[in-house]
Order: structure tokens, then C-alpha cells, then sequence
């Protein structure tokens, strides 16, 4: 008499994420390498906005400079090129903003068909815009331009007068 195991001897069982652990792996991968670019990318963005704004305050020294001559207080020089950068910096990332959203929703409503569904699992790009990230990275880019424009305005207020006002 045969039991029920006995039946079944050659057969393996897998469930599905043993059976597309290669899929799984890949794309793990690859939401791996687009976070480590798009990290690279936010990285990049903000040392841009730090270094116009450190340049754009040294180019400034002499009018810093005549400013304080004429009875601008260090505070109220910081709080000057403080808000002067930082609404660079705004104007820079909501246009950035805008753009990438426009371009954001329309890949989102009119997919991208990269080819044919044999080569690709999915032949379309896929997009979904997360507004939780979008209000996110604003919110770095708010304390990034704030933090990039107060220490350079810093350093700008204490430029020695004379200095800064000598003829070369």
C-alpha cells in the first residue's frame, strides 16, 4: 500500500519568491543604483548652490564693505545676504521644481514604451510622482540654502573695512 508522501517523491516545491528570486534580486538592484544616483545627483545640486553663494559673496566684499562704512551693523549684514541667498537658492529650486514636476507628471500619464514586453518585463518606463518625497527634498533644499547662505554671510560681515576698501 502506498502513502500520500510516497506519491510525491520527485516533485519540489517553491513558492514565488523562490521562483523569481533572480526578478527580485534585479530589482533590488536597480532601486539601489537609481537611490545611489539620484543621491549622487542631490549631492551635486546642493555643493552648486553652496559654492554660487559662497562666490557670489566674496565677489561682494568691497560693496559689504562700503555698506558697513556707511553703518550697517554685522547683524544686520548677515540677515542681508542671508535672505539675498536664500531666495537665490529659492528661485533656483522652484524652478527646478516646476520643471521636473511638468516633466514628472507627463512621463506618469504618457508612458515611455522602451520595446517590446518579450525583452523587457515591463516595455514602459514607469513613473509615479511620491509628493511626500517631492516635500521632502523641499525641505532639505529649504535648510540647505539657509545654512548655504548664512555661513558665507557670517565670514562676509566680519571683512575688515579698510581692507576690503584699499585700491590695488
Amino acid at each position: 500500500m502506498q502513502t500520500n508522501l510516497e506519491k510525491f517523491d520527485g516533485i519540489q516545491i517553491e513558492n514565488w519568491m523562490q521562483k523569481n528570486s533572480a526578478l527580485l534580486f534585479a530589482l533590488r538592484l536597480e532601486k539601489l543604483s537609481i537611490g545611489s544616483f539620484l543621491g549622487l545627483a542631490g549631492m551635486v545640486a546642493a555643493s552648486s548652490i553652496l559654492t554660487v553663494l559662497a562666490l557670489l559673496l566674496s565677489q561682494k566684499r568691497r560693496d559689504i564693505a562700503v555698506l558697513r562704512t556707511l553703518g550697517l551693523s554685522a547683524r544686520e549684514t548677515v540677515k542681508t545676504f542671508t535672505f539675498l541667498g536664500f531666495s537665490l537658492a529659492s528661485v533656483g529650486v522652484l524652478g527646478g521644481l516646476v520643471l521636473g514636476l511638468c516633466v514628472s507628471y507627463y512621463i506618469q500619464f504618457n508612458p515611455i514604451r522602451l520595446g517590446t514586453s518579450d525583452i523587457y518585463y515591463d516595455p514602459t518606463l514607469p513613473a509615479q510622482v511620491d509628493l511626500w518625497m517631492v516635500f521632502g527634498v523641499m525641505l532639505v533644499s529649504a535648510a540647505i540654502g539657509i545654512v548655504g547662505s548664512y555661513l558665507p554671510a557670517r565670514a562676509a560681515s566680519e571683512v575688515n573695512t579698510s581692507e576690503a576698501l584699499k585700491i590695488k
